[in-house]
């Protein structure tokens, strides 16, 4: 669970002690003016590994109200389930099915039968166009409208 967060918040350090000895530790940025999209890359490469760090290519778009920040896997790095699959809606970890699957649509044809694209993507929206209440677990959430990106 401490990953999720790390990755949900990746300016801020994070550190797991257990029997008095550190477990995991987030590294902290030296520089102030790093954006978002570059701290989570540090942050992908120190929670999942330098293979999935370096299977992912960076994606940054924005249309007013959306902003979609993360790094997405290239074709040939896909897994057999979604556990490679990390998606933040205003850095909330959550599983919407509709987001998941346009993903995997993306790739069309790139990708073999049932193997699921790797990725770690942070979408920020108004809060007003969720339904955070389709789960007792609230990990999945509904959009209320479709996304009308252009």
């Amino acid at each position: 669970m401490l990953g999720f967060l790390a990755l949900a918040y990746p300016a801020i350090q994070f550190e797991l002690i257990s029997d008095q000895k550190s477990i995991l530790k987030t590294p902290l940025s030296s520089s102030p003016n790093i954006s978002f999209h570059d701290l989570l890359g540090k942050r992908l490469e120190s929670i999942l590994g330098t293979d999935y760090a370096t299977a992912s290519l960076p994606l940054k778009f924005q249309q007013d109200p959306y902003e979609l920040i993360g790094y997405i896997g290239a074709p040939h790095s896909h897994k057999p389930n979604r556990t490679g699959q990390h998606l933040f809606i205003n850095q909330r970890l959550v599983y919407p099915p509709l987001i998941a699957s346009a993903v995997r649509e993306g790739y069309g044809t790139m990708l073999p039968t049932h193997r699921y694209p790797i990725f770690v993507l942070h979408l920020r929206m108004p809060g007003n166009l969720l339904d955070e209440n389709v789960h007792p677990q609230k990990k999945e959430v509904r959009l209320r409208q479709k996304l009308q990106l252009k």
